[in-house]
């Protein structure tokens, strides 16, 4: 009796058709992310699938080649972090048509099994067989597995970056850098891959405890120092608004940030800002050139109260008879109309004829996530007073607009008027909603309570007539 005729190599019968089947090298099987690949040959006539079968191994072995040479490890099997990435391609692969669902889940499981056989060949392997792995570890595998079925598809970082997406419409760039970096770190501590109701009260506890209260920041001496308290407030309040949205959106059901807060320090403390002095306001302005755009900035802010950015974006066109116009700002109540003070009228006035560009100090650059005018001046604005000797970090340019305030407030002036000079939004139903404001006359008497001493206010209001703001210089990389 003849013997039968046995299947050419490489060759599969399934049903009446003829397939190729190609084992995956043990150590490329996690890259390619299947044991064993198989081929239709698209013929039912053995002759004809043994001619047919060279070309379709050779396309395998390429397949097998390209995707080694495309995975960053080729040993993803070999770490709890590794199985998680091979995961998330095989679904990748999935939901665009490029893996059959069940090859992905065949080859994950071979991973997982190469994985736990060498875990349990260090751990050893417990009463029921399984390798002794740790919580951590053992949580990454079956988040793995949800991953590959797509019941993990919006873990934290993918709702992370949805919602920094949807910020970026109503905050500006540097809020939402400052948002991302305080989102990142949480991430970093527990876990980008991990789903939002993974994060408990508890956790959310913990980590305001044991990480944002203990942040510290660089002192003046290089020695680190307790971050302020408003400071790590601010990073717990972006969490909470964080889980606040996802749970808006039906995430989670409750907010594991709600009410969580940093502690203040019961001790007493110097304030972190405090009011210029005549003779320190004069130390700077007597030793910076008028010609330097940080001369006019200073004394604008020095007798205004404007914010920085207020201060660098003032255009000619927004001088409006002995007034300022304000047409934009963090919030409605920063819309507002600031009378020119006296002692800067001939300085607001010879910017106004001097300049080249239209701004009311000319050739600023831009710089920052947001394009500031003011950024790269106000850096100087630091570097400046520190070199002139007004090392007090209590003191810097915001502190001029505090200055302000505080000087018109021990002159007697209602705060509701400084509300509307500064741009603060004015508390209470009375103020805040059927109120339009006092009148120009009002505010024109609360500007001139601002005073640095008859000599310096005498000294700004005949410099003023002169200055010609020299342009900055080129940003660093610039041509």
């Amino acid at each position: 009796m003849a013997s039968k005729t046995r299947a050419p190599s490489y060759l599969k019968q399934r049903g009446l058709g003829w397939y190729v089947q190609l084992a995956v090298p043990r150590e490329h099987q996690a890259a390619v992310g299947q044991k064993v690949l198989l081929r239709s040959l698209q013929t039912r006539d053995r002759v004809e699938a043994n001619r047919r079968k060279h070309a379709a191994i050779a396309e395998l072995q390429a397949l097998i080649a390209s995707a080694v040479a495309r995975a960053p490890n080729p040993s993803l099997s070999d770490t709890p972090e590794g199985l998680l990435e091979l995961a998330t391609r095989a679904r990748e692969g999935i939901e665009a048509g490029t893996e059959d669902p069940d090859q992905a889940e065949a080859g994950f499981d071979a991973a997982v099994e190469d994985f736990l056989d060498d875990q349990a060949a260090h751990l050893g392997r417990d009463d029921e067989g399984n390798p002794r792995l740790p919580p951590e570890a053992l949580s990454k595998v079956r988040r793995g597995y949800k991953v590959l079925s797509g019941s993990l598809s919006r873990t934290l970082a993918k709702r992370t970056e949805a919602y920094l997406e949807e910020s970026a419409g109503h905050l500006t760039a540097q809020t939402v850098d400052e948002k991302r970096r305080h989102l990142a770190a949480f991430l970093d501590w527990f876990g980008s891959d991990r789903e939002p109701l993974e994060v408990s009260r508890k956790v959310a506890g913990t980590y305001v405890a044991d990480v944002v209260q203990k942040r510290t920041r660089k002192g003046p001496d290089g020695a680190p120092v307790p971050l302020s308290a408003s400071a790590r407030q601010k990073e717990v309040g972006t969490l909470r608004t964080f889980f606040a949205w996802l749970s808006a959106r039906g995430s989670i059901d409750a907010n594991p940030f709600d009410r969580l807060t940093v502690r203040e320090s019961g001790r007493g403390k110097a304030p972190r800002r405090r009011p210029w002095s005549s003779e320190e306001l004069g130390t700077v302005l007597h030793g910076i050139a008028p010609n330097d755009p940080v001369w006019a900035l200073t004394v604008l802010g020095a007798y205004t109260g404007m914010r920085r950015e207020e201060v660098g974006e003032l255009e000619v066109s927004n001088i409006d008879g002995d007034g300022l116009r304000i047409t934009q700002g963090k919030t409605p109540a920063a819309i507002r109309r600031v009378p020119i003070h006296p002692a800067i009228a001939p300085l607001v006035a010879q910017l106004a004829a001097t300049s080249t560009d239209g701004f009311l100090i000319p050739g600023l650059l831009r710089g920052g996530p947001d394009s500031k005018r003011s950024w790269y001046v106000g850096k100087r604005f630091g570097r400046v007073i520190r070199q002139l000797g007004v090392t007090d970090r209590a003191l810097d340019f915001h502190a001029l607009r505090g200055t302000v305030i505080t000087q018109m407030e021990g002159a007697g002036v209602p705060e509701s008027t400084i509300q509307l000079i500064v741009g603060h939004k004015r508390q209470g139903m009375t103020f805040g909603v059927y109120s339009a404001g006092v009148g120009d006359d009002a505010k024109r008497e609360a500007v001139r309570a601002v005073s640095y001493g008859r000599a310096l206010d005498s000294f700004v209001r005949k410099v003023g007539r002169k200055v010609v703001v020299r342009p900055s210089a080129k940003a660093r990389g610039s041509k």
